[in-house]
């Protein structure tokens, strides 16, 4: 079937950019195949052309990401694969006109929060454990710093 055809039955023809960035090259490069490969293979989708772009030095890291040209079987696929793969481009090539059932969009809406509020705990969780290790890292150091003038008092007392 064409993806003319096919776009017309409800289907999504985009792009995905997803990037990989660490260190050693080789070993980000290796995960961006495992990751296409995994995309690929996703019920619903059909990679049309990929191109990888091997590691390139980027500041004290590498660099690499693969160009996916796709098509999914409804919107929303195309959007689980973005909670899913989280690319760095997204190119929606066509239908020009998207139609979405309210109770497609009720669901799409409903993952969108959880995973937002997924995130936000997450990053409160973060937070939270910073300001301990902060606070245990300066109780530490009022230790030592209690340890040497205790220790340069013994050391003063002695010469005298």
């Amino acid at each position: 079937m064409r993806i003319r055809d096919r776009i017309e039955k409800g289907e999504v023809h985009a792009i995905f950019v997803i990037e990989l960035a660490g260190r050693p090259p080789e070993h980000i490069e290796k995960a961006l195949h495992t990751l296409i490969d995994a995309f690929g293979k996703q019920k619903g989708v059909e990679v049309i052309t990929q191109k990888f772009h091997k590691a390139e030095p980027v500041e004290k890291l590498f660099s690499c990401f693969s160009e996916i040209e796709f098509l999914a079987d409804s919107f929303s696929r195309l959007l689980n694969l973005i909670f899913y793969f989280m690319p760095s481009s997204i190119e929606i090539i066509e239908p020009e006109i998207i139609k979405v059932k309210v109770s497609d969009a009720n669901n799409i809406a409903n993952d969108l929060s959880t995973r937002l509020h997924q995130y936000d705990a997450m990053a409160k969780k973060m937070q939270i454990e910073k300001a301990i290790m902060i606070k245990q890292i300066q109780e530490k150091s009022k230790q030592e710093e209690l340890k040497k003038k205790d220790s340069n008092s013994k050391k003063d007392k002695k010469k005298k």
